[in-house]
């Protein structure tokens, strides 16, 4: 009994042994595999606005500062499955639930793209050159820059855009969540909120000057690309709870892994900022342009001055 006993403890116990060297390794890949770049996607020509919805990544490209095509690029292969011709140039892309927005560069319209048969329709008319664009609560958002309103909401069933608020000219973001849009004016220095129900415009913090806004984590994130800061909004009280600074940064922002990301061009980098402690906790080497960043699940999309564009495992 007391062999038979012994050689069964053996067995389990190199068993277990083997679990134990199966395990590990997957693991250590895991952890080596977040916080860097898993996939380059080579687009050749230089990329602008970024946007991750509907299925795919949209990518504006073009050269000399005029983007005049959106590429598709599937997540599951990391290549470019089609270029889409845009008409009046690409200023912003905003993707959503069977729906793709771009704003024109040259005119008072928007180009809506239909994700599944990749066909362009004209979208509404514009008091004033569209910018940023956010697809949510059913709704179409996108910011313009006309005297008498800064941020237009879209009907998409009705391809009717009528005015949802007005912060001045200039308003440089927009993002979707915590029950609310988010927008933020760089030349008010203001970040509001409107309620997408009653269209209400709530003021909220002042002396920040957005470049870019990004909500989830815990808080609503602003990217002061003037003072180099990330600042973190409390969505229940409006008050800022935290602000980091970080040299050179772009003004790119997304949510990604449960962290936030934003990038700096300077340094060609792109910053993982952990929402429990408010700190950076990885720097992952990867050239970006401007406020070229987008993330969504467990993928932050950065596009650089190389023509190309880079998947970050978040």
């Amino acid at each position: 009994m007391t062999r038979r006993w012994l050689r069964a403890c053996v067995v389990l116990a190199g068993a277990g042994a083997l679990v134990g060297t199966a395990v590990v390794p997957v693991l250590a890949t895991r952890l080596q595999v977040s916080n860097r770049v898993v996939a380059t996607v080579r687009l050749g020509q230089m990329s602008g606005a970024i946007a991750v919805g509907a299925g795919a990544v949209w990518v504006s490209q073009g050269g000399e500062g005029f983007f005049d095509s959106v590429a598709r690029i599937s997540p599951s292969t990391n290549r470019v499955t089609t270029t889409i011709p845009i008409d009046g140039g690409v200023a912003s892309i905003g993707a959503g639930p069977g729906q793709v927005w771009v704003t024109n560069t040259t005119r008072f319209t928007m180009v809506r793209i239909d994700p599944s048969t990749l066909a362009t329709s004209p979208g509404p008319p514009l008091e004033g050159i569209g910018g940023v664009v956010a697809v949510g609560f059913g709704s179409v958002w996108v910011a313009v820059d006309a005297a008498g309103t800064s941020v237009d909401r879209i009907d998409p069933s009705t391809v009717v855009a009528s005015s949802a608020a007005n912060l001045g000219p200039g308003t440089s973001a927009i993002a979707i969540g915590d029950g609310s849009v988010w927008v933020g004016n760089a030349p008010s220095s203001a970040v509001a909120r409107i309620d997408p129900t009653t269209s209400v415009l709530m003021p909220l913090s002042q002396g920040l000057r957005p470049a870019g806004i990004a909500v989830g984590a815990g808080g609503v994130w602003v990217v002061d690309s003037q003072d180099d800061s990330v600042s973190r909004i409390d969505p229940a009280t409006g008050r800022v709870t935290a602000t980091l600074s970080i040299g050179g940064l772009g003004g790119g922002i997304a949510i990604a892994g449960g962290a936030v990301w934003v990038n700096n061009p300077t340094a060609g980098t792109v910053l993982r900022i952990n929402p429990r402690t408010d700190r950076v906790v990885a720097t992952v080497r990867a050239p970006s342009a401007g406020n070229q960043l987008a993330g969504a699940g467990s993928s932050v999309w950065v596009g650089g001055p190389d023509q190309a564009l880079r998947r970050i495992a978040a």
